[in-house]
């Protein structure tokens, strides 16, 4: 009984170094409209997160994209909505 505690602890630990977190900071991109620098923590480093919090943001305007960076675990884009 022990060792089912033990495992289901250790997947819940597992299971939360794979979520992912952003944040999203405004800010004014070249063409001097709105754009929104968006970090994203995760465990696999992947802008996937990135470009999906600026989908959500832009909606069916879409974005254009100013810059990213991606370095382990941490992601980063820029982005202008259209």
């Amino acid at each position: 009984m022990k060792k089912i505690k033990l495992l289901g602890f250790l997947a819940l630990v597992a299971l939360s170094g794979c979520t992912s977190s952003s944040s999203v900071k405004e800010s004014y991109g070249p063409s001097g409209n709105t754009s929104y620098e968006i970090s994203c923590n995760n465990m696999s480093a992947s802008l996937a997160a990135c470009y999906q919090k600026a989908g959500e943001i832009c909606k069916e305007r879409g974005y254009n994209l100013i810059s990213q960076h991606s370095e382990a675990p941490f992601a980063s884009i820029i982005a202008e909505c259209k």
